[in-house]
């Protein structure tokens, strides 16, 4: 299928960049990514969790809490960086679909903002 990929592929991908389980891939290479490209590159993924140092559980669990919608702190955090501008703006719709590994991403960015 030619079609995007899902949220669901998008967070899981994200998480298993994170996790080293996709060597090469670079986060920017997502946004451009098909519906089929994103099924193959979570396949290979799957099959690294096998060959990595750590047990699977670990590595499903990591995934897991990756992959969890933001919690509030975390939300406030990002609402309070947009204020005062070390963030570009984000509508709600956005903020609430967001994962917790893409929120810690985006408050890591906004503090190195502030911090510039």
């Amino acid at each position: 299928m030619f079609g995007a990929p899902s949220l669901e592929q998008k967070n899981l991908l994200r998480s298993d960049l994170a996790q080293g389980l996709l060597p090469g891939l670079r986060s920017k290479d997502i946004a451009d990514l098909t519906f089929d490209d994103a099924e193959i590159l979570l396949s290979i993924s799957a099959e690294n969790r096998w060959t990595e140092d750590r047990e699977y559980g670990q590595i499903v669990q990591k995934e897991q809490v990756d992959t969890m919608p933001a919690t509030a702190e975390q939300i406030g955090r990002i609402r309070e960086l947009i204020k005062a501008k070390h963030l570009h703006p984000l509508s709600g719709n956005t903020l609430l679909k967001i994962s917790q590994l893409s929120a810690k991403r985006l408050i890591w960015r906004g503090e190195m903002n502030r911090r510039k």
